[in-house]
Formats: structure tokens, C-alpha cells, sequence
């Protein structure tokens, strides 16, 4: 995303139950755009790409998105210039959205469709290579650690499933606090 952010602008939608005019007004606000509209948003996307940026939107929770929502995000990404796509479209989404891309009415979505991408579950060895990595980007690597029997713990608890382990992370890490302690110990994950 940091490097990305040199050449691309990015509105982020994380309330995915929007309906459509609500969608339309995170939309150009996340973009920057004051006047909520599909000519002031073509405009500054089109601004922007003839600036040699790219214009990403970014779904949270896409398989929440009422099924309306879909296809105004469809028909967004019809905005174009000599043959280039305005807006790409990128979906976080569970699983369920594939089976729901799957109906008729979705179809001409689903054909949109570039590349797809599926995080599967960590083994323990990812999910202390995730945690640390993470753990570094946030800047701690050399304040907090979690040690080796914290990672088992939270991987027995997780599965390996990112976003869980993100969770018991972070409780980890408040319990840490509490504690006023900077090692996330298995005992410690036990005692959440």
C-alpha cells in the first residue's frame, strides 16, 4: 500500500452495508471529491488518470454488500477513456461472495472478475513469521514480542486464520499493557 500510494489514489468503503447513494457519497469523499455525483466523481477520477494516477477503490466485507451495491460498483468501472478503465475495484470478502457472484443477476460482475485471490489458513511457522511481521510494521519490533509458546497458543486458538490471529494479537497485546510487561507469553494468551 505505501508504495502504491505514490501512484494511485484509494477510497476505502468499510461499512459494506451501504446502499447505493450511500456508497456513491463514501465513494467521493474518500476520492476527495466534495459534490456527491457520478459527473463530479468521472471528473476527478478522469483528472487524476490523465495525471498518471490510478483510481482504486478498496471493499471491505464485500459479500455484505446488498446485491444493488454490487451493480452500482459494476457500473462504476464502465467509467472509461479511450478503451482504460477509470476505477479498479478491489473486494475483501468471506468466502460467500462466491457463491453470490454466482447468480444470474451478479453474472456481468462476476465476468469483471481480473484476478482472484484466496488467503488460506497459516501453519504455525506462517502464523510466527505473520505475527512478527506484523509486529515490526506496527513498530515494536524491539519493544514487545510474543514468544514461542504465545505463537503455539495463538495458533492452536486461531487455526492459522489471519484474522483471528489478529484478534488474539491484539488482546495479547492489551493484556501486555495491562500487565506492563512487553513479552506476550502462552501463559498469557491462556489467561485472556
Amino acid at each position: 500500500y505505501d508504495r502504491l500510494k505514490e501512484e494511485a489514489d484509494f477510497a476505502f468503503v468499510l461499512n459494506p452495508r451501504l446502499k447505493e447513494g450511500e456508497l456513491l457519497g463514501v465513494i467521493c469523499r474518500e476520492f476527495g471529491i466534495q459534490e456527491v455525483g457520478v459527473e463530479a466523481l468521472a471528473k476527478r477520477l478522469l483528472e487524476r488518470a490523465e495525471q498518471g494516477r490510478r483510481n482504486i477503490l478498496v471493499v471491505d466485507e464485500a459479500q455484505s454488500l446488498p446485491d444493488s451495491s454490487l451493480e452500482y460498483i459494476r457500473l462504476l468501472t464502465n467509467l472509461e477513456v479511450e478503451n482504460r478503465r477509470l476505477l479498479q475495484v478491489i473486494f475483501f470478502a468471506q468466502p460467500e461472495v462466491e457463491a453470490r457472484l454466482e447468480q444470474p443477476h451478479l453474472r456481468q460482475l462476476r465476468q469483471r472478475i481480473v484476478l482472484q485471490v484466496k488467503l488460506t489458513f497459516l501453519d504455525e511457522a506462517s502464523t510466527e513469521a505473520y505475527i512478527r511481521h506484523r509486529v515490526e510494521r506496527a513498530g515494536g519490533g524491539s519493544f514487545i514480542r510474543f514468544d514461542a509458546s504465545a505463537v503455539r497458543k495463538i495458533f492452536q486458538l486461531t487455526g492459522g486464520a489471519p484474522r483471528l490471529i489478529n484478534k488474539v494479537c491484539e488482546l495479547g497485546l492489551r493484556c501486555a499493557a495491562f500487565r506492563q510487561t512487553r513479552l506476550v507469553t502462552g501463559d498469557l494468551i491462556n489467561e485472556m
